[in-house]
């Protein structure tokens, strides 16, 4: 019944749902970070996996609607052995472990300025791991590499250099990511869709990390490195 107030159902030892890969994909990530923040659980929103969903991302109300057969358009169906294993590695990798990863893992950026400035902050920060005297370096060192990007992805697109009159070039590099990437599938960490429903103000974040107005806390600028990588691995999986 839980599953079906969802748009999912289970037959013959399969999930099946009545969305299309991108969107299934998109709830089922929901569903593992209400589990991973225990925000469901045996004593918490026992039979409400809907309500938690919607209160851990009000966005999904757009989405969700409820299993018919009749629905049913391209139905996608995911082997629940499968699933199970996925979700039983996920719940025994800690989230610190994962949150301590800056920018989420590795990117793979294309030669040149930005990727030079990505791999110095990278390098710095996994030498130095357990130092806190470099989180000041981190923290405003990511607003410097949008800015770069910002300034890179300029130059390549308008094939010149940026004059004295070219203004709001990086605001306008994240309003254009922040713009496009809400209208796809939004299949992104929790933080990325916070950011996204402007529920996260991460302009004013890197902003204050970039001028010192900010305490360096070292979850914040992991997180924060996260948002940081979903605009460049947009950039550069466009271009």
């Amino acid at each position: 019944q839980n599953l079906e107030k969802i748009g999912f159902s289970t037959s013959d030892g399969k999930l099946l749902t009545i969305y299309p890969e991108e969107t299934t994909k998109m709830i089922l990530n929901n569903i593992v970070d209400v589990l991973e923040n225990k925000k469901i659980s045996t004593r918490n929103n026992r039979q409400k996996l809907k309500e938690a969903l919607l209160e851990n991302n009000p966005k999904l109300q757009d989405f969700l609607t409820s299993y018919q057969m009749t629905k049913q358009t391209n139905p996608v169906s995911l082997n629940c052995s499968s699933l199970t294993q996925n979700l039983n590695s996920i719940r025994k990798t800690p989230c610190t472990k994962q949150e301590q990863i800056l920018f989420g893992g590795f990117l793979a950026l294309p030669k040149g300025k930005t990727n030079n400035l990505y791999r110095a902050i990278d390098k710095i920060y996994k030498n130095n791991k357990d130092d806190e005297s470099i989180l000041p370096i981190i923290g405003m060192s990511l607003r410097l590499l949008l800015e770069t990007a910002a300034r890179e992805y300029f130059e390549k697109e308008n094939n010149r250099k940026i004059s004295k009159n070219d203004r709001e070039i990086y605001t306008n590099f994240i309003k254009k990511a922040k713009n496009s990437l809400s209208a796809e599938s939004l299949n992104f960490k929790t933080l990325t869709l916070n950011w996204l429903n402007n529920e996260e103000n991460i302009e004013g974040i890197l902003g204050k990390y970039a001028h010192g107005e900010i305490f360096y806390d070292r979850s914040n600028i992991i997180k924060t490195s996260m948002v940081v990588a979903e605009i460049l691995k947009f950039y550069y999986n466009h271009s």
